[in-house]
Parts: C-alpha cells; sequence; structure tokens
C-alpha cells in the first residue's frame, strides 16, 4: 500500500523556504540572519541554499550541453561542406585553412586540446649559476 505524506504542504514549504534562503543570501545575510528569517535553523538555511545552487549549477550544466551540441552539429555541418569542396580537394590554400580553423574550433569546443597530464616524482632540480659582476670602477 503506498505511503501518504503525513505533511502535504511539507514540500512545497520546504521549496519556498530554500528559494527565500537563496535570495536573502544573494542580498547578503549569512546563514543566521536567513535562518532567522525562515525560521529554521543556520545549517538548514544553509542546505536550502546549497541545495538551490547545485539546481542552478544543474541547470546550467544542462543549456551548455545543448548548446555544446548544437554547436558541433554546426561546424559538423560545415566541415563536410568544406572537405567535399572542390576547392578543398583541389588543394586551394584558403579552403584548407578554413576546415583547419574549424576543426581547431571543433577540438576546442570538445576539450580534445586540452594539456596532457605530466606525472612528477615531487623532485625538483635548481641549477644556480653566478655571474660575476664587475666591481664600481673596475668596468
Amino acid at each position: 500500500m503506498p505511503r501518504h505524506k503525513q505533511n502535504p504542504g511539507q514540500s512545497e514549504n520546504a521549496q519556498a523556504n530554500s528559494e527565500k534562503a537563496l535570495a536573502l543570501r544573494l542580498r547578503g545575510l549569512s546563514y543566521r540572519k536567513i535562518g532567522e528569517a525562515i525560521s529554521v535553523s543556520y545549517q538548514t538555511a544553509h542546505n536550502y541554499v546549497q541545495k538551490e545552487l547545485a539546481k542552478i549549477a544543474e541547470h546550467c550544466r544542462e543549456q551548455a550541453e545543448d548548446l555544446r551540441t548544437i554547436e558541433t552539429e554546426r561546424l559538423d555541418d560545415a566541415l563536410v561542406r568544406v572537405t567535399n569542396s572542390d576547392a578543398y580537394r583541389n588543394g586551394d590554400p584558403q579552403a584548407i585553412g578554413t576546415m583547419i580553423r574549424l576543426s581547431e574550433s571543433r577540438r576546442k569546443l570538445l576539450g580534445l586540446d586540452q594539456p596532457s597530464k605530466v606525472e612528477t616524482d615531487g623532485q625538483v632540480e635548481i641549477t644556480v649559476r653566478h655571474v660575476n659582476k664587475p666591481k664600481y670602477g673596475d668596468e
């Protein structure tokens, strides 16, 4: 048998409190002051703000991924058009340059050109070279 909520408005109230807590935090209030304003502990106020920020961050990630998909499709389409062109097949430098720029944009967008990670053993070697400067008057 399905369980029913004991307080049907409790989740709606928590959501409203989360939104209020974030709005108050954006105005510069401390978590303690936010808690006082919405009648919860400062820990709960902190949790509400973090929950709202996490939702915003997830929404931004989703939008960025959608935009990345659209841009990737546009770049792929442009690359196909350039590489299928007679100018590109005949070695036209401008067409080749266009293909290279499109490819670079695509790689940047997809993060394919990120620097390689280099493992180190933590040892650093320093070489010091002394340069003898002429003394005053010996120039």
